[in-house]
């Protein structure tokens, strides 16, 4: 990861964000530079979407921090907050529910250039046609409605409008779940292709092992709205530490399936487990009694940058 300055695009310090006595996101932290991808992997229920909203402003923080460029987004107002808008923007599972169907592509895509009061309609229309080029859109169909596009290439449109504004940071909620297989590799690909032309950082919000490892430099595993494990993606799901990790890793086959792992973790279950102990020992076949213990992320190696919430991955297997 980047060290910091103005290489470090996202840094989230602890952030909780709650839902009455349920903690969505539990103090969770990570921090993403310049150019790079941060996986969010978990199944339905563990907080990965909430920790992408909390991030988009669209949820408020209860605690911790989450700064973008600098600017603390959840207190943050002023000049700063305008900057903010531009600076982030996000890519939808379902593109289609996020288009208005009355308007013509060339109109979507120039609409954060409408919101923002840059440019006349023409030089607005203008960067629309440039966009819908950078994404493999023909520009003959740029007067088209969403409708007659097919799934892939509405997908195309909506990271078109997300990179409209020159944003640093986009925020990919599942972008290929809604998606053929052969349609999901275009737009991976494309998705790498933009990332290293433009210098973009993801936040990649996924339970699709196979995509978070096809794109993130970082990930970070959630379940119950903690981290679990975390690390550089190639060692993370290569030779996974925590037996929550373990079981997602065992299921990869499904990966492609619509009701992958899907809402296994109830709200009644968080909140049976607001703070202390192991929030996965209820289904861990490893857990004993020590996992009633705090569980905080241990280091597994020199800096820091393999942690797991799991006392049998200290030194020697046994709790610290």
């Amino acid at each position: 990861m980047s060290g910091g300055g103005e290489d470090m695009v996202l840094h989230i310090d602890a952030a909780e964000v709650r839902y009455g006595t349920v903690r969505a996101v539990d103090g969770v932290s990570a921090s993403l530079g310049r150019g790079e991808t941060l996986g969010v992997l978990g199944e339905s229920g563990c907080g990965k979407s909430t920790l992408a909203q909390a991030i988009l402003r669209l949820v408020p923080l209860a605690g911790g921090a989450i700064r973008v460029r600098g600017f603390d987004v959840g207190s943050g107002r002023g000049a700063g907050e305008r900057q903010y808008r531009r600076d982030v923007q996000m890519v939808f599972q379902d593109p289609q529910s996020s288009f208005n169907p009355a308007m013509r592509v060339a109109d979507i895509i120039a609409e954060p250039l409408a919101v923002q009061g840059i440019g006349d309609r023409a030089e607005r229309r203008e960067r629309a046609i440039a966009l819908a080029g950078a994404v493999g859109l023909p520009a003959a169909r740029i007067d088209s409605f969403p409708h007659e596009f097919s799934g892939g290439q509405r997908q195309r449109i909506a990271i078109a409008r997300a990179l409209a504004l020159e944003p640093a940071l986009l925020v990919l909620d599942e972008p290929t779940s809604a998606l053929d297989l052969s349609v999901q590799g275009q737009i991976l690909n494309l998705l790498l292709e933009l990332q290293r032309a433009r210098g973009l950082s993801y936040v990649l919000i996924s339970h699709n092992v196979a995509v978070v490892r096809h794109l993130a430099d970082r990930v970070i595993v959630m379940y119950g709205g903690q981290v679990v494990e975390e690390g550089a993606a190639g060692e993370v799901l290569s030779a996974p530490r925590h037996p929550y990790t373990q079981a997602l890793l065992s299921a990869v086959p499904e990966v492609d399936g619509p009701d992958f792992l899907e809402a296994i973790v109830a709200a009644d279950e968080l909140a049976a487990h607001p703070s202390g102990g192991c929030r996965y020992a209820a289904r861990c076949p490893l857990a004993g009694p020590e996992c009633a213990r705090d569980q905080q992320l241990l280091a597994l190696e020199d800096g820091g940058s393999w942690r797991v919430r799991c006392w049998r991955a200290a030194p020697g297997g046994s709790p610290e």
